[in-house]
C-alpha cells in the first residue's frame, strides 16, 4: 500500500505515459496528487499551507528513505524526451495554480529598471497553472504575459524548466520574462532565488511565501543561481512559484505570406533579420517572426509560410479568452500534425504522403493579405493543440542565427536524402527565432537564435530521419543544441561544443542549491547523467 500524506491523494499506477507516450509502461509506487486528499479540516486551512505541508511530508519520505527517492514533478507530460522519466515518486502540482500580484512596497530601488517594459506587473504564479489559465486570468485583470509556447496546455513550471519558448523576437523565451523562482530544496528549507545584478525585490517578498507555505525560506540573489534556476531541468528542487514579469494585454495582428520553397526575400530576411523587404506597407518590425517549412514542396509550389504578428492596442476591444476557433501561428507543426492523423495512417506511397502534407499546408495557411484577420489577443493567437495523444514525434535544433539559412538548408538536404530512402518526415520544419538568454543552459544563447522544429506523426521512420538531421549538421560543423523538452541527442560532448563554460557553472549552482548528496538525489532528472550534468 502506498504512503499517504496530508491532503493529498495517493494512488499506484501500475502502467504510467506521458502524454505522447514516449515516456510508456512505467510503474509509478507512489502517484501523489497535490491538495487532492479527503481530510475534513481543509476547507478551514488556506490552500497554500494544505500544499506546503503536504509538500513537506512527501519530501520527508523521499530524503529519509535509504536509498533516497527520486521525486519527479509533471508538468502537462508534453514533453517529447525523457526529462520527466519517473523514479517511484510523482508529485502532480495541477491544484497549485494560484497567482496574485506582488506587492510595489516589496520592489528594490533596482526594479523597474530600464530595459523593464511600461506599464509591466510582476504576478507570483504557482508551478502547476497552465498557460492557458495563465492568459485567461491575466486577460481579465488587463495583463498578458510577454510570450508563451505555440500551444497553451504547459504547465508553468515545465514550460520554464525546460526552456520553452514562442517567437517574440524582442523578447526572449518564457523563461527570461521570469524574475525571481520559489524552490523547495528539503523538507525543512525553501529558497528564493533571485539575480543579484538588478535584484528586483527585497527580502519581504521571501518573507510572504515562508508565510503562505510554512517552509523556513531563505532569501538568495546570486546570479548563477538564478539563471541555472530558469531553465532548471526539473533538478533543483521542487518549483513551487515563479514570479512572472507580465505587460498590460495587447492584441496581435497577422499576417501569413505564402511563398515557393526557394524564395530569396525569406531566406534574406533569415540571413539579415530585416524583415522590412517581407511587409513594405508596415514600417514597424514584428513582435513574432516564424516560418513553416514544407520540405516536399515541388519546385514554384507554396513550401514557406510565413508568419508575421504585430502589439497591437486594445483600443476596447472586449478581452476574449483562448478558443479552438483561432488558427494557431503557421510554425506550430503540432496543428499539421494533428490534422495529418487519419490522412496519413500506415504504409502510405511517398508521393501521397507528400501531396497531402502540401494540400493541408496550404488549406491551413491562407495567405493574408488582402484578406487579414482581426487582431487576436495572445491566448487566442498561440491556443489549444489539436494533436491527440500518443502521435507525435519531434526533435526541435537551436542554432545561431548567423548560421541558420546554412542549418536550414543542411537539414532539408538530409530530409531529402532520407526522403530518396523512403524515409518520410510527416510533418513539415517549423523555424521560430528567439533573442538571447542569460539562463546558463537556455538554449537561446546566441545573439538571436534560430529554431527548427521537426514534428511529426509517430513512425518507423522519424527517430533516422532525426539522426539524419543531426549528423548532417555535425558533418557541416554547424554548432547546435535542441530543445530540452524534445527528442535529443545531446551528450556531454554536445553540451560542452554549444555551452561551453555554461555547463560547469550551471553543475556549481545546482550543487550549491542542493548542497547535499541526497538532496542533489532526490531532485535528478534521468537526464543529467546521459548529457554529463550529474554530480
Amino acid at each position: 500500500m502506498p504512503p499517504q500524506f496530508k491532503y493529498t491523494q495517493v494512488v499506484e499506477k501500475s502502467d504510467w505515459n506521458n502524454y505522447h507516450g514516449t515516456v510508456a509502461h512505467r510503474h509509478v509506487p507512489v502517484y501523489a496528487i497535490i491538495d487532492a486528499g479527503g481530510d475534513t479540516t481543509s476547507a478551514t486551512v488556506p490552500p497554500w499551507q494544505r500544499q506546503g505541508q503536504a509538500l513537506r511530508e512527501i519530501l520527508q519520505y523521499c530524503f529519509s528513505r535509504n536509498p533516497p527517492e527520486s521525486l519527479r514533478a509533471v508538468g502537462a507530460t508534453w514533453s517529447l524526451s525523457d526529462i520527466i522519466a519517473p523514479g517511484n515518486v510523482i508529485v502532480d502540482p495541477g491544484r497549485m495554480n494560484a497567482m496574485a500580484r506582488v506587492s510595489p512596497a516589496w520592489f528594490t530601488p533596482a526594479y523597474p529598471g530600464p530595459a523593464t517594459p511600461q506599464g509591466a506587473v510582476p504576478m507570483v504564479v504557482e508551478g502547476g497553472a497552465r498557460i492557458k489559465d495563465i492568459n485567461q486570468a491575466l486577460g481579465e485583470l488587463g495583463l498578458a504575459l510577454q510570450t508563451s509556447g505555440a500551444s497553451d496546455g504547459h504547465r508553468i513550471a515545465g514550460c520554464v524548466a525546460t526552456g520553452t519558448h514562442g517567437s517574440a523576437i524582442q523578447i526572449g523565451a518564457v523563461h527570461d520574462t521570469v524574475l525571481a523562482v520559489y524552490l523547495l530544496v528539503a523538507p525543512d528549507k525553501a529558497i528564493l532565488v533571485q539575480p543579484a545584478t538588478g535584484t528586483p525585490f527585497k527580502d519581504d517578498l521571501a518573507q510572504w511565501f515562508e508565510a503562505q507555505c510554512g517552509f523556513p525560506t531563505q532569501s538568495l540573489k546570486d546570479d548563477d543561481a538564478f539563471f541555472a534556476a530558469q531553465v532548471s531541468l526539473g533538478s533543483m528542487g521542487f518549483v513551487h512559484s515563479l514570479v512572472i514579469e507580465t505587460v498590460p494585454l495587447y492584441r496581435l495582428r497577422g499576417r501569413t505570406l505564402v511563398r515557393p520553397l526557394g524564395d530569396a526575400a525569406v531566406f534574406e530576411a533569415v540571413r539579415t533579420f530585416d524583415t522590412q523587404p517581407l511587409h513594405p506597407d508596415i514600417a514597424q518590425r514584428p513582435y513574432h517572426f516564424s516560418l513553416l517549412i514544407n520540405p516536399y514542396a515541388g519546385s514554384g509550389s507554396p513550401g514557406l509560410f510565413v508568419g508575421l504578428y504585430w502589439k497591437v492596442p486594445v483600443d476596447g476591444v472586449p478581452f476574449a479568452g483562448p478558443s479552438p476557433a483561432i488558427p494557431m501561428a503557421p510554425s506550430d507543426t503540432a496543428n499539421l500534425i494533428g490534422k495529418l492523423i487519419g490522412l496519413l495512417d500506415g504504409p502510405v506511397a511517398g508521393p501521397i504522403v507528400e501531396h497531402v502534407i502540401t494540400s493541408v499546408l496550404v488549406s491551413q495557411n491562407p495567405p493574408h493579405p488582402p484578406n487579414e484577420p482581426a487582431p487576436v489577443f495572445p491566448g487566442q493567437a498561440f491556443g489549444p493543440t489539436t494533436l491527440p495523444a500518443g502521435h507525435g514525434e519531434s526533435t526541435e535544433i537551436v542554432v545561431d542565427q548567423k548560421r541558420a539559412v546554412d542549418a536550414i538548408a543542411t537539414v532539408l538536404k538530409a530530409i531529402d536524402a532520407e526522403r530518396s530512402k523512403g524515409r518520410h518526415l510527416l510533418g513539415a520544419m517549423g523555424v521560430r527565432f528567439v533573442p538571447q538568454t542569460r539562463a546558463l543552459l537556455g538554449m537561446n544563447i546566441h545573439a538571436m537564435n534560430c529554431y527548427m522544429e521537426l514534428g511529426s506523426l509517430t513512425n518507423p521512420a522519424i527517430a533516422q530521419i532525426h539522426q539524419a538531421c543531426w549528423d548532417a549538421l555535425d558533418a557541416a560543423g554547424i554548432p547546435y543544441t535542441c530543445h530540452w523538452g524534445q527528442q535529443h541527442r545531446l551528450d556531454a560532448a554536445h553540451l560542452s561544443a554549444y555551452f561551453g563554460e555554461r555547463v560547469a557553472r550551471w553543475r556549481a549552482a545546482r550543487a550549491a542549491l542542493l548542497s547535499t548528496a541526497v538532496a542533489r538525489t532526490v531532485f535528478a532528472a534521468q537526464t543529467l547523467a546521459k548529457v554529463g550534468l550529474a554530480g
